[in-house]
């Protein structure tokens, strides 16, 4: 498939900045056709889950009018529906709320819509429930941080090669510290969401990739 591209290239690709389970299925078709992309496609648009890459001889268009559905995002983040939770995580991406509700129901429906659609920027909020009184909140909170990891894994791969960025980077600042003190804790979730915390930035990113979120 891959020389068939290479003879007519499409002047657009598209593909999921979130790879975690194609990047662990698939590891070697997803890096072939992710090599092509790179070397022929420019980022050019980010919708939730999705990246959306140019020819590189292709113009950009005009950008479309920002839009913001944020206020019903936050709404739908304790819903009972796991699907509406996972995508109110997605569509709030680095807006989501700075502490765990007080209640514990609504804490544990938070901590599983992180683990279904959550990324390393809502660590802050699994740290938190690390450390919950509440054992169904530390339980929730060490899936959440599994899920984090590996999908943290997942994101180094993606074809954008803009994770982790500067934004990224000082976001996750904070959390270091605590980071550092799980790294020699007794449960396994705790330790993996240290390591995804503290690895290093590889590579470089793009002036375009840099600009998105």
């Amino acid at each position: 498939m891959i020389d068939t591209l290479r003879l007519a290239p499409p002047r657009v690709a598209a593909a999921t900045n979130d790879p975690l389970w194609i990047f662990h299925e698939a590891p070697r078709y997803y890096g072939e056709l992710g090599e092509f992309v790179q070397d022929r496609y420019r980022l050019a648009a980010r919708f939730g889950r999705y990246d959306v890459f140019l020819r590189r001889d292709v113009p950009a268009p005009s950008a479309p009018p920002a839009t913001s559905d944020a206020p019903v995002a936050r709404a739908m983040i304790r819903s009972p529906v796991a699907s509406y939770r996972r995508q109110a995580i997605r569509r709030l991406g680095g807006q989501l709320p700075k502490a765990l509700p007080e209640d514990p129901v609504a804490a544990i429906l938070t901590l599983r819509a992180l683990r279904d659609g959550g990324d390393i920027r809502s660590s802050g909020l699994v740290l938190t429930g690390l450390r919950a009184r509440h054992p169904r909140i530390r339980g929730e909170a060490r899936g959440a941080a599994r899920t984090l990891s590996q999908r943290t894994d997942a994101a180094r791969h993606r074809w954008a090669k803009d994770f982790p960025s500067p934004r990224t980077q000082a976001r996750l600042a904070p959390y270091r510290a605590r980071a550092e003190l799980l790294q020699n804790a007794e449960v396994l979730e705790e330790r993996e969401l240290a390591a995804a915390l503290l690895a290093p930035a590889e590579g470089s990113v793009s002036a375009e990739s840099s600009r998105l979120p």
